[in-house]
């Protein structure tokens, strides 16, 4: 979280992931549940976990902290490659779904169980994440072996602001 006083991570034990949390100052970790934290909320009172189906695909949901129950977040995911809480139910995803043939950046509303396929001209973004999680960074297609021009994104709109070229090639 923001105030580097949990650290969300999750361990493999063979086919399985646990999703767990840290706390600084303790020598043991709290196991949440099965699956993977993709990310946690500044705050540090939200989890983004990702967790497998039966049926092959995953899902996303909100995992507490603490006393709470987990939602689920609309979709079936093939994968998630970046992951942003918003706040207030709301997460950017730049994943697949299991209709999709490439990832696209995807707004995903709890409240409103509704998955927005936002119209960004761009083949990746990544992170780190703005300590407000509102912007990352995004890059559009190159010609091969062109260095890659990485700018600044609002997740909520995909407003690009272009680094400097000194930056070109370089990964965030």
């Amino acid at each position: 979280n923001a105030s580097g006083t949990q650290l969300s991570c999750y361990v493999s034990k063979g086919e399985s992931d646990n999703a767990i949390l840290l706390h600084a100052g303790l020598s043991t970790a709290t196991s949440l549940v099965e699956g993977r934290a993709l990310c946690q909320a500044p705050d540090g009172k939200t989890l983004l976990t990702s967790v497998p189906d039966p049926d092959g695909y995953f899902r996303l949901r909100l995992l507490p902290t603490g006393a709470g129950a987990q939602r689920n977040l609309p979709g079936e995911w093939v994968n998630c490659l970046y992951s942003y809480l918003q706040g207030e139910g709301r997460v950017f995803v730049y994943g697949r779904q299991n209709d999709d043939r490439l990832q696209h950046p995807y707004l995903l509303d709890e409240q409103a169980a509704s998955i927005r396929s936002l119209d960004w001209h761009v083949d990746r973004v990544a992170g780190p994440v703005s300590p407000d999680g509102r912007k990352a960074f995004a890059a559009a297609a190159t010609a091969q072996g062109d260095p890659i021009p990485w700018s600044q994104v609002v997740l909520a709109s995909g407003a690009l602001t272009p680094l400097p070229s000194s930056c070109a090639g370089m990964e965030p």
